[in-house]
């Protein structure tokens, strides 16, 4: 049941943000602009890994991945 949950909100986060559909319990989405995308989510209180080429968020449950959407949103819009 979790297996399935987080397969739905990985995909569904991969959708909203426009990155690579994914196999992993992660989204990963390229960008030059990782650090800065990261410490904007980490300001509001979502963590995410910042690499050189892009970004990798971890997706678990329908309540943290809302979390994290509600913050994209805040920083995207």
């Amino acid at each position: 049941e979790r297996t399935n949950e987080t397969v739905s909100e990985r995909d569904r986060v991969a959708r909203a943000i426009g990155a690579i559909p994914s196999e992993a319990n992660f989204v990963w989405l390229p960008t030059k602009t990782a650090a800065t995308l990261a410490q904007q989510l980490a300001n509001q209180g979502v963590i995410i890994r910042a690499f050189p080429e892009g970004v990798r968020i971890t997706v678990t449950d329908h309540a943290e991945a809302n979390r994290f959407l509600a913050a994209w949103n805040s920083i995207t819009q």
